[in-house]
């Protein structure tokens, strides 16, 4: 924005000023604020010698009694200075008001006795004397009131010769031409392009392939109620930290009787270092009064695990010989005990000469019998130490090579391998059978799977490991490993320390100082979901649905419902779902269309089966069927069209007869929706329906929103199809990672939570869509590389802001002499088509023509322009429908000539031929233009 400023003295206002206009955002919306002065006798004097272009005069740094002299004096000097459609700020006089409302302002008392006018202009530009078009579906009140507004503005403000209203089914008996203004109200009242048939859509692409100045016009009741059934046109009608741990009971169920409030007690349970926790009574132990809680905390889970699987698993007897890997950790050290305990030869690994002595120090192994587990060379020790035999039993956590070393090679006839360890069953390793012909056991077991256990059998077994464990210890048969506490204050430390490489022991966490406090790091994520609801994902078994969907698992969902065209007839679906059931999930798949309300219906009381609510709705369902739409067929439109249309209308209709609304309504659109992309109408519709029914839906008191997604790197359909993707990379669209795709939907589900839970939302429609992809990344790193980037998102006026601060950066960069692009067009259409009919010489207006093409190209395919032949064949370059769509924009916005989409494509054309048909365009007014 541009402001001139008369003031006394040229002493500027402008400090004040500008801190409201800059206020909150991150570049200065003025650009120029130039001063100037007024005398006594009214002359201006301006300290530049521009006195034209500017957004704002602003009059009032001087006297009252000088502001009204300088509108009697000098009023055309002062009116001059500002533009057509621009502002003046004056102080409030007879004088002002009276010129300014002869000069076609508005003018408005804005307070404290300062006046806004805002120039009403007339006859702008190419509509001067143009016909208008006002083009309605079906008559009605409304209709009737808007296309009488209409008439007033086009004649008077806009000067159009004359203003006809027509109904869509009567425009094909009407003369269009190019310079005709169209304004449509087809879709003021009702859906039209979702619905429409290849008659209707016939009729539009006559108005679409004819007209360059098409205003279409949408209003809030074409989403009412009764417009929202697609059907009418078919028919009538966590994982734990810890497993141990110790407190005071503070409250029993009424059903307990040998525990009371206070009791002193040692817990063996899944927890998270709550300062609460809630257990069965079966899981607890009492302690006695001179127990301390840290030392009887490390005892329940080591031990319990080394008597289950030494006694019940190995059935170790006395004499026999027992390799011990990892035999300085806590585990090892409990399986040693034990094993000492019951008379067993004792062998073990460790990581480090420091742990070796350990074990030889406070366990009394012999240090021949201690063996490094960094490699396989104790499996030769073994033997060795063994007469080639091996030993009977083996406690196993190594993984790899070290595991299958110490099965193959280490086991004696009829030994016991106990798996203590998780990695190499979760990774699905593979086993040699071969050591099953020696008459080995292999068993594994995860004591935590024995506590969680629904048998009862299993649960009284861990109690009786636990409760011996701890007898073992107070008849002090066992000898506890070396313990080092933390207070929970320092948990960060505790948790480094643990995995220093010479830790030996257990790490606890004290948690008996009230006052301690704890540094937290802020959540990833904020979404919370229920795992006794059920969530309807319809189209979610693709790339983004299938990292969707394991986040929502980890979010707390365990019960989905997936609605598809395919089921789960696809390699990838299948293998989705497998892996959220033995994750733990409940899982159902619908095998529909979303656009048919009967295979919504069913999703719908799958989800409601086992008495279950829908806690959450996810539309993701998608539809391409690519092709500009002057060639678009009628079924193809739809294919882009219904999917997200009528699936969405029956989604919300059918959910409108349960009696409890879905905690959230998440629908994910597209940047396309906003900005637009030629060649995907039918898409770019869909979405920018769901962007505003997503605001519809939360006006009417219901959560919705509606996730404008940009490229999406790792995942997703453009992952899949790199063609496309590769495409955006040179319009400068920026790809997010997986994990920034899921904070969007977190964004999204936390709006739409927290939107559930309030009374008042009158004021929460606008945060009904979250719009992606825009960022300036792209755009950087393209002019960085000296490419100019035009005719992008950035060029439509809704990112004015954005772009002049991209603008005002590669300004102060070509300040200070570094070389990049250029971002938007380098001067108007006018100002370029001027320029090149000043040139006399025919040869130079081509050559300045063909610099531009050639240029505009450049930056399309992101190929330098002096490495592009200006005769060369455009098929040569591989342009697509989309970029040819892009360049035909281009020419239309910088030359206001229409070339055709298929001259663009066409394998006859080249560069200097096209450049030939703007000259000839723009020269048809000269004598002897055009080519030669």
């Amino acid at each position: 924005m541009k402001v001139f400023e008369l003031a006394d003295n040229g002493i500027k206002e402008s400090h004040g000023w500008l801190e409201d206009l800059n206020a909150d955002i991150a570049f200065p919306i003025c650009n120029v604020w130039e001063c100037g002065t007024i005398d006594d006798g009214g002359c201006i004097s301006m300290n530049s010698d521009s006195t034209t272009g500017f957004d704002v005069l602003l009059i009032t740094g001087i006297q009252k009694v000088l502001s009204e002299r300088c509108w009697h004096a000098k009023y055309d000097k002062i009116v001059s200075l500002v533009d057509n459609c621009r502002i003046v700020i004056s102080h409030k006089t007879t004088t002002a008001q009276e010129y300014l409302h002869s000069a076609n302002f508005n003018v408005m008392d804005a307070g404290s006795d300062v006046l806004l006018a805002v120039r009403v202009t007339k006859n702008l530009g190419p509509f001067a004397g143009q016909d208008a078009f006002i083009l309605y579906h079906r008559p009605s009140t409304l209709i009737d009131k808007l296309i009488s507004g209409l008439r007033k503005v086009l004649g008077q403000a806009i000067g159009a010769s004359d203003v006809k209203s027509v109904a869509i089914s009567d425009i094909e008996e009407c003369r269009l031409h190019e310079n005709s203004i169209c304004i449509s109200l087809i879709e003021a009242e009702v859906e039209f392009l979702a619905t429409m048939s290849e008659d209707d859509m016939s009729r539009l692409r006559h108005v679409t392939n004819t007209v360059t100045n098409l205003l279409w016009v949408t209003t809030t009741n074409m989403l009412s109620p009764g417009q929202g059934n697609p059907n009418l046109t078919l028919r009538l009608a966590g994982g734990t930290t810890a497993c141990e741990f110790a407190g005071i009971i503070t409250a029993t169920a009424s059903d307990v009787g040998h525990f009371n409030h206070g009791d002193r007690v040692v817990v063996l349970w899944p927890n998270k270092f709550n300062t609460t926790e809630r257990v069965p009574a079966w899981a607890v132990q009492k302690l006695l009064p001179h127990e301390d809680y840290a030392t009887m905390a490390t005892i329940p889970v080591v031990y319990s695990t080394a008597l289950y699987a030494l006694h019940d698993r190995a059935n170790i007897k006395q004499g026999e010989s027992i390799l011990v890997h990892a035999g300085s950790g806590a585990l090892g050290i409990a399986v040693i005990g034990v094993a000492k305990n019951v008379g067993a030869v004792v062998y073990a690994t460790v990581g480090s000469e420091v742990k070796k002595d350990f074990l030889v120090a406070e366990l009394g192994l012999p240090a021949s019998h201690i063996f490094s587990s960094r490699d396989t060379s104790f499996s030769d020790r073994v033997l060795e130490l063994t007469g080639g035999r091996g030993v009977d039993i083996i406690i196993n956590s190594l993984t790899g090579d070290l595991m299958h070393a110490s099965w193959e090679n280490c086991l004696a006839e009829f030994g016991r391998f106990v798996e203590v360890g998780k990695k190499e069953l979760v990774d699905a390793g593979r086993l040699n059978m071969r050591g099953f012909l020696r008459g080995s056991t292999f068993t594994a077991f995860d004591l935590e799977d024995l506590i969680l256990s629904e048998n009862q059998s299993h649960r009284q077994l861990v109690v009786n490991k636990a409760h011996q464990a701890i007898e073992l210890y107070r008849a002090r048969a066992i000898q506890l490993p070396p313990i080092r506490i933390f207070d929970v204050s320092e948990i960060g430390q505790a948790c480094r320390y643990f995995s220093t490489r010479g830790r030996v022991g257990k790490v606890v966490i004290s948690l008996e100082r009230p006052e301690s406090l704890i540094r937290i790091s802020k959540p990833k994520y904020s979404t919370i979901l229920d795992s006794r609801k059920a969530y309807f994902l319809v189209g979610c078994l693709g790339g983004l649905g299938r990292s969707l969907s394991r986040w929502m698992m980890m979010r707390g969902a365990r019960h989905f419902v997936f609605l598809g065209r395919s089921g789960c007839a696809k390699p990838g679906a299948k293998k989705l779902v497998s892996a959220l059931r033995e994750a733990g999930a409940h899982v159902s798949v619908v095998t529909g269309d979303v656009a048919d309300r009967d295979a919504v219906d069913r999703a719908i009381m799958a989800c409601k089966a086992g008495g279950k609510t829908i806690g959450g709705v996810v539309q993701a369902a998608m539809g391409l069927s690519e092709a500009i739409f002057s060639q678009m067929t009628n079924e193809a439109w739809h294919v882009g069209v219904r999917c997200k249309w009528a699936g969405t209308w029956n989604l919300h209709n059918a959910l409108e007869f349960h009696a409890e609304s879905p905690a959230f309504f998440l629908m994910t659109s597209s940047i396309m929706g906003s900005v637009g992309v030629a060649t995907e109408a039918n898409y770019c519709a869909s979405n920018g329906f769901l962007d505003a029914f997503a605001r519809w839906r939360r006006s009417q008191g219901q959560p919705a929103v509606s996730i404008g997604l940009g490229m999406i790197s790792e995942v997703g359909y453009l992952h899949e199809n790199p063609d496309i993707e590769a495409i955006l990379v040179r319009r400068g669209v920026q790809a997010i990672p997986e994990n920034e795709f899921l904070q969007l939907i977190d964004l999204g589900l936390s709006q739409d939570l927290s939107f559930s839970r309030r009374e008042k939302q009158d004021e929460d429609t606008v945060t009904g869509h979250i719009l992606s992809g825009l960022e300036s990344v792209g755009f950087r790193k393209l002019l960085a590389q000296g490419f100019d980037v035009t005719n992008l998102p950035l060029q439509d006026p809704r990112s004015r802001r954005v772009a002049e601060s991209l603008a005002a950066e590669q300004r102060e960069l070509a300040a200070t002499g570094q070389e990049t692009g250029h971002f938007g067009r380098g001067g108007t259409e006018t100002d370029i088509i001027s320029a090149i009919r000043d040139e006399s010489d025919s040869g130079s207006a081509h050559a300045m023509i063909l610099q531009l093409v050639r240029g505009q190209l450049a930056n399309l395919i992101l190929i330098p322009a002096d490495r592009i032949d200006k005769s060369s064949l455009l098929s040569q370059f591989g342009l697509d429908s989309m970029l040819a769509a892009e360049f035909r924009t281009w020419f239309w916005s910088t030359f206001r000539i229409d070339i055709p989409f298929l001259d663009i494509l066409g394998s006859k054309n080249s560069l200097k031929s096209l450049a030939c048909l703007v000259q000839d365009h723009i020269t048809s007014s000269l004598p002897n233009g055009g080519c030669v």
